[in-house]
């Protein structure tokens, strides 16, 4: 049987508008047996983010339009004691060279992570187990 959906009314609207967004989320990252903040940007970052991502004319761009996805939504990737103990800054690598050495090269753990961004914005597919 379908769930009846309700008719939203101006009151519903307006109370919506008291309820807070979602701004973070924790992510647990299997590779490194723990979670990882996430937190929410601009509805535009997130567009140009996907976008990036959509228009990669070949793997090799579309692995790293993720990685720029996944290092401008983790704050904590941005810090810069961290870019030293794994090397970004004496390489001339860029900021998002980050994320596949902090996340120890596992296609899980990046995934899981982008996941969570995904539905950070709504954007995401949530499973649930039930017992």
């Amino acid at each position: 049987m379908a769930k009846q959906k309700k008719k939203l009314t101006l009151e519903d609207l307006i109370a919506l508008k008291e309820k807070p967004l979602t701004t973070t989320a924790e992510v647990y990252v299997p590779a490194l047996g723990g979670t990882i903040t996430i937190q929410r940007g601009s509805l535009m970052d997130y567009q140009r983010a996907i976008d990036a991502i959509n228009s990669a004319s070949s793997t090799e761009e579309r692995v790293r339009a993720t990685f720029e996805a996944i290092y401008t939504f983790c704050p904590i990737l941005h810090d810069p004691n961290l870019h030293i103990v794994y090397g970004t800054d004496q390489e001339g690598c860029v900021p998002p060279d980050i994320v596949p050495r902090v996340f120890r090269e596992d296609a899980g753990s990046i995934s899981a992570v982008f996941n969570g961004i995904l539905e950070l914005y709504g954007d995401g597919v949530r499973t649930e187990v039930k017992n």
